[in-house]
């Protein structure tokens, strides 16, 4: 199934990578491995993530990275998925 990420996914995942980066020397590429994985998993079973209702209605799905702690939220299409954002599982919820 096709996959994007949309800008703001994209800013939020250089992001969060670059400070991983330079935050996590024991583990430099571990953000990255683990958004890989988590990007491969939905790109193979799409509701494989939990349903999450958006305060605004809109109804995503998220999975969370296991030791990166971070969400991915992502809306399943008629045309593929599109991960819209990527937040910290231990920051209030995004607004979506």
């Amino acid at each position: 199934m096709n996959l994007e990420l949309s800008p703001r996914a994209i800013r939020e995942a250089e992001r969060r990578d670059r400070w991983w980066r330079e935050n996590r020397r024991g583990a430099p590429t571990l953000f990255q491995e683990e958004l890989r994985g988590a990007l491969a998993q939905i790109q193979r079973e799409p509701e494989s993530g939990r349903p999450y209702q958006a305060k605004s209605g809109r109804e995503f799905y998220r999975v969370r990275t296991r030791r990166t702690l971070c969400y991915v939220y992502y809306e399943i299409r008629r045309k593929g998925i599109r991960v819209v954002a990527l937040w910290s599982a231990v920051r209030p919820e995004p607004r979506l």
